[in-house]
């Protein structure tokens, strides 16, 4: 499944600073959801939706970009609304942090210019 390019420049939409700041929005969205709320406003002013950012996980779990020991540590934290601090599960988390930034930056999700590919100035 192909994911949707968000990138459309519109002047409201803006962008988060890196790949954790979108992952705790989106965690945000989920909680709401998971305790029965219905959650308002999502996606307005950024560049993206949490559906979005499902479909780009979706996208990196397939080809193995993450592991289900990613996603794990991923949720578990994005619960807390924390990073780990530091020990293995603080390596995992940078890991794949790093992984869902390359592709987060691509789509202008994410601020800035990754290496070799137009981005959104920060």
């Amino acid at each position: 499944m192909p994911v949707p390019d968000v990138s459309r420049g519109s002047r409201d939409e803006k962008p988060f600073k890196n790949a954790e700041e979108a992952w705790f929005w989106f965690m945000s969205w989920r909680l709401v959801v998971e305790d029965g709320g219905v959650p308002g406003h999502e996606g307005r002013g950024r560049p993206c939706t949490p559906l979005d950012m499902l479909a780009c996980l979706r996208r990196l779990v397939k080809p193995g970009g993450l592991t289900r020991r990613h996603l794990q540590v991923l949720t578990r934290f994005g619960r807390r609304l924390e990073a780990p601090a530091h020990g293995p599960l603080a390596r995992l988390w940078e890991e794949g942090m790093a992984r869902l930034e390359d592709l987060l930056r691509a789509k202008g999700i994410v601020a800035g210019r990754g290496p070799g590919r137009p981005g959104i100035a920060a």
